[in-house]
């Protein structure tokens, strides 16, 4: 704010110019890590015609893009209290920079990413998971919400949990509480569980055909599969669907696990088998 600059513009006026601002030159141009509210005030003082400030001390360093990023991140969450959106930026930043700088050996982290991401930002675990679920899966229009103040980060949080068709209808109703879409949240979790109870049951049974007596007529081979779903409570069709929705769901899984390599590799190979048995049960029951 204009009045915070000049606050400190009088302060040095009395006090001087005492600590440095922090520069980093990149690509032969100069650009301030730390020290923005200074620049400022220090301009603010030529303008009032104290030409002395026109020269005042600075600590430059040579660094690459990702480390002038990755250090203007990090001083920004010491320096300042972020909002909960620019909480949300910062951490993107962090963790794309950072990315660049482990591939190019300029940095080397010890134990998991997301954790020296939250020590760095100076918030929890916890929380920096939280952050990371609400940058990955939420839709823009609720990080948009959340910036303009229209929605706490709490309702962020448990609305990126639900399925993103369903998010903008959470993200626009106002009466909705953060306690409400957990509960959602919470119902859609036990429908999802109860699907897949019934289904592992339908998996279990075996769905090979009998084979046909030789003294059948040899129409008989071409009688349809016995409906395995009739002991069950969930029928064919919804089944079906089921399986039809399942495979978006792990398709998605697949290719955010197939960008990390093989970090996940044992969880691809499931979910690519599990894949692999919803389009069989589709080929055998999809089309009627």
């Amino acid at each position: 704010p204009l009045d915070e600059i000049e606050e400190l513009a009088d302060n040095m006026l009395t006090c001087g110019h005492i600590e440095p601002i922090v520069v980093a030159r990149v690509d032969g141009k100069d650009l301030i890590v730390s020290g923005h509210r200074r620049y400022f005030a220090i301009g603010k003082n030529i303008e009032r015609g104290h030409d002395d400030f026109r020269k005042v001390r600075c600590t430059i360093k040579a660094m690459s893009r990702a480390m002038y990023m990755f250090t203007l991140a990090s001083a920004n969450a010491f320096t300042r209290k972020l909002n909960e959106s620019t909480l949300l930026k910062q951490a993107e930043t962090l963790r794309s920079s950072l990315n660049e700088l482990v591939e190019s050996g300029e940095i080397e982290i010890q134990g998991k990413m997301r954790d020296y991401i939250a020590d760095t930002l100076g918030i929890s675990h916890t929380k920096m998971a939280q952050v990371d679920k609400v940058n990955t899966s939420l839709v823009e229009e609720g990080k948009d919400a959340l910036a303009e103040g229209k929605i706490t980060f709490s309702k962020a949080y448990e609305t990126s949990r639900l399925p993103k068709e369903d998010q903008k209808a959470v993200i626009e109703d106002d009466s909705l509480l953060s306690t409400d879409v957990r509960k959602m949240v919470a119902e859609k979790k036990a429908k999802d569980e109860a699907v897949e109870e019934e289904t592992t049951q339908v998996f279990s049974v075996d769905m090979t055909p009998p084979e046909p007596e030789l003294e059948q007529e040899e129409e008989a081979a071409d009688e349809d599969v016995p409906d395995v779903f009739q002991s069950f409570s969930i029928s064919k069709e919804e089944f079906v669907e089921y399986s039809r929705k399942r495979i978006t769901i792990l398709d998605g899984y697949i290719r955010t696990m197939e960008k990390d390599g093989d970090s996940h590799l044992n969880t691809l190979m499931q979910f690519q088998a599990e894949k692999l048995g919803h389009q069989l049960i589709l080929q055998k029951y999809g089309e009627s």
